[in-house]
């Protein structure tokens, strides 16, 4: 039986604030410099595109973009 306390799913599962109680610095920079690229797309979306699905889809896929960046940074 798998629990919280495998190494794999720990890592799996893993947050930022996992390791020892402590954010890594640089990999904290990164993934802020990275939402903030993100933000400054989705803000021209939201000027530019009309209101409809295919926008929403466009923001839901830069949201879905920041979190496996995040997990890749943090992996």
């Amino acid at each position: 039986e798998l629990s919280l306390n495998d190494i794999p799913m720990m890592a799996r599962f893993s947050l930022a604030q996992d390791e020892f109680g402590e954010i890594r610095h640089q990999m904290r920079t990164d993934q802020v410099k990275i939402r903030a690229a993100v933000v400054e797309l989705a803000t021209e979306i939201l000027k530019r595109v009309p209101d409809n699905r295919e926008r929403s889809l466009a923001l839901t896929s830069l949201e879905e973009s920041l979190m496996w960046a995040g997990k890749a940074i943090f992996k």
